[in-house]
């Protein structure tokens, strides 16, 4: 039996059940779909890719898929749903405002880049690793090592505004968002046109922001709001 190979797309097709022995034909029709009513075409989709993918392969009317065809197929679905990734992880043709220096200004906080970072690693095929590498080359270009994977766990340890505003996985998460931002034309969040206000050049990635101290009065309160903003009242 032949089998042929080709990517559909965004389809998303759920994948028809085609199974053998049942004695129950009425409950067979009314469970299943006969492969000859589907334009003899099986579909496989990934739930791994970014973007729903699909692999349609064509098969012998009424004739069950052998094991090579099986394990084509999933193959096939395997490298669809690799590519949706990379697909996914590839900004490289989006420029910021100061990418040659490596000076984009950074308009969120520590705590608005690490709740980014949990939200999109470990979900569309998106691994620990190859985050570190998209955002190493997001931020210092093409051929640049990852961030290294301890000073990102560090960074995603902490808490706290600006908890780790010198951390290199800080800033390079916060370029890589930015772009991956304006590929996808996404608006930017209201706490993002806050940011802008509060701090209109950008959070200083230079300077420890733990190590700011300040001459007040006996009785003063200083306290630093969610923007990392500091009040003394």
């Amino acid at each position: 039996m032949k089998a042929s190979y080709a990517l559909v797309g965004k389809e998303n097709v759920p994948p028809p059940v085609a199974t053998t022995g049942v004695k129950n034909t009425k409950k067979r029709k009314a469970t299943e779909q006969p492969l000859a009513e589907l334009s003899n075409t099986t579909v496989i989709q990934s739930g791994r890719a970014a973007v729903p993918t699909t692999v349609a392969v064509t098969v012998s009317d009424g004739q069950p898929l052998s094991k090579k065809a099986k394990a084509d197929m999933a193959k096939a679905a395997k490298a669809a749903a690799a590519q949706a990734t990379a697909d996914l992880l590839d900004v490289s043709a989006i420029t910021l405002d100061g990418d040659e220096g490596h000076d984009v200004p950074v308009h969120e906080t520590c705590d608005m880049v690490r709740r980014k970072v949990r939200n999109f690693v470990g979900k569309n095929g998106v691994t620990q690793a190859a985050f570190l590498r998209a955002i190493g080359v997001a931020a210092h270009g093409p051929g640049s090592k990852p961030v290294n994977s301890g000073s990102y766990s560090h960074f995603m340890a902490l808490k706290g505004p600006l908890s780790g505003n010198t951390n290199t996985a800080f800033y390079a998460s916060y370029v890589f968002f930015e772009k991956l931002r304006i590929k996808q034309k996404k608006p930017k969040s209201a706490d993002r046109l806050e940011m802008e206000r509060v701090h209109r050049h950008g959070v200083d990635t230079t300077r420890l922001a733990s190590n700011q101290h300040y001459i007040v009065r006996k009785g003063t309160t200083v306290a630093m709001d969610k923007y990392g903003s500091v009040h003394i009242y």
